[in-house]
């Protein structure tokens, strides 16, 4: 990840990882806030293909931050 994110190096953002969402028992891989976009980042170890639930996954991630979450600027 941090290869990837080389080209962004003079942006000011944030990597949240292992972020608990606490009323529902979930957790995220890594929040990226970057741009003033927040990324939710799920990483499948051993996978080879993504899968449908892989992505319903993580777009259940993005609702769960949007809806329990209130996000101030850090």
């Amino acid at each position: 990840m941090q290869k990837n994110l080389f080209s962004w190096k003079e942006e000011t953002g944030y990597v949240i990882f292992e972020n608990d969402i606490p009323i529902l028992g979930k957790r995220i891989d890594v929040v990226l806030i970057l741009r003033g976009i927040i990324f939710c980042i799920e990483f499948k170890v051993g996978e080879k293909i993504i899968l449908q639930s892989h992505i319903e996954q993580v777009l259940d991630y993005a609702l769960d931050l949007k809806n329990f979450h209130l996000l101030t600027q850090v």
